[in-house]
């Protein structure tokens, strides 16, 4: 069996009595466990990738949920009172019979969906339809 020769890299002096098989085999386990290690490693990061994005996607829902919520309690009370006030002053607009409260949950709730990017085009379409009819009240078919 010929035995290699000692290089000056090798920092182990029972590798000189290795022979070139030996070496080439060990090079191999050695590469295909560098390999299973990136691949592991690539796996783990993909999977935190995907579990932020996760939390965007919830996170993003739960801001959506709140606003169409907090739209739904403004056109619903804006509507009660209208229904009540309209037969008082005609010239009220909805926006000065809803509570200051509410206003400003509204005012935050529409200024957190406006930062949403991730949403597809039905989506925002959805949500400033809920916009414009929390503000506005249903569309009346003359104006359509």
């Amino acid at each position: 069996m010929p035995r290699r020769e000692v290089d000056p890299d090798i920092y182990c002096p029972q590798a000189a009595l290795v022979d070139k098989e030996t070496a080439d085999r060990v090079e191999r386990r050695l590469a295909r466990y560098r390999a299973k290690v990136k691949a592991q490693q690539h796996y783990m990061i993909m999977m935190k990738q995907q579990q932020q994005q996760q939390r965007m996607i919830w996170m993003g829902s739960g801001v959506m949920l709140l606003m169409a919520v907090s739209c739904f309690m403004w056109y619903k009370k804006s509507k009660k009172q209208h229904k009540q006030h309209r037969r008082h002053d005609n010239n009220n607009s909805d926006l000065d019979l809803i509570s200051p409260e509410l206003q400003q949950l509204f005012n935050e709730a529409a200024k957190a969906s406006r930062q949403l990017t991730m949403l597809d085009q039905r989506d925002q379409l959805m949500l400033y339809g809920l916009y414009k009819q929390a503000l506005h009240g249903d569309a009346d078919s003359s104006t359509a």
